[in-house]
């Protein structure tokens, strides 16, 4: 909770700037044109975590295991496009993806079938777990023109996420004290995301510029074994901005 409000303090400050340097610039103006276009290549960055555990009657006694996991920064695509609909005031859609991945630790407490109190205890790891976010960005968006050259767009809104997660789990051999690290693809859709962000652009030519934004995208899903697990976050990229 406190990155996520972190991520968001940074981008209403870079916000801020931009409202001031467009007051600096004393301009009013609006954006020459109606439809604007945005392609971009970036990353996000910081890992998330999540754990499950479970815990059932063996021998006597009670056997548990318990799973921690971790998924780390990676690649983003993005796309948007918005259209102006009064003044500097667009509204706008985008879809963007991200490949991640990441790594589990895992422990298996399993009882004795002949001494009770002396468990034999199995630990495990795996490596590149996989997410891949799919996420459709719903926003307002504010244009503002800082020079005849430079643009600055603020926007926000809600988000939907189609996440498909490498989930690993430790499986206790039926009736023996052995045990296995598991991985299973666990997918869902979640609708508790959101979006917030800012986007600069510098004219190359009446058509085309070149720009970067710095955002935060991101909410939390139920999947099958894992409950409230963190998707998205900080995100930051750049490339081409179209506008007709």
């Amino acid at each position: 909770m406190k990155k996520t409000t972190s991520i968001i303090a940074m981008i209403v400050v870079f916000a801020l700037i931009g409202v001031s340097a467009a007051r600096a610039q004393q301009t009013s103006q609006q954006p020459e044109t109606k439809t604007f276009v945005s392609i971009s290549a970036g990353g996000q960055f910081g890992s998330q975590t999540f754990s499950s555990s479970t815990s059932f009657p063996l021998y006597g006694e009670t056997a548990t295991t318990a799973t921690n996991q971790a998924v780390g920064g990676g690649f983003v695509f993005d796309a948007s496009g918005a259209y102006r609909v009064w003044r500097n005031l667009a509204v706008g859609i985008g879809i963007w993806t991200f490949n991640g991945s990441g790594t589990a630790a895992g422990v298996a407490s399993i009882p004795d079938p002949l001494q009770t109190g002396h468990p034999i205890t199995i630990n495990a790891t795996a490596s590149d777990l996989k997410q891949t976010d799919v996420g459709v960005n719903f926003q307002a968006v504010w244009i503002q023109p800082v020079t005849d050259k430079i643009d600055v767009a603020f926007f926000g809104g809600p988000t939907l996420i189609h996440v498909s997660q490498d989930v690993a789990t430790m499986t206790i051999a039926s009736n023996a004290q052995t045990a296995t690290m598991t991985t299973s693809s666990q997918s869902g859709t979640t609708g508790k995301a959101g979006n917030v962000g800012v986007d600069a652009s510098y004219k190359l030519t009446e058509r085309y510029r070149a720009g970067v934004f710095i955002r935060y995208a991101g909410g939390s899903i139920n999947l099958p074994i894992v409950g409230d697990l963190t998707v998205g976050g900080a995100q930051l990229g750049g490339g081409v901005r179209i506008r007709f």
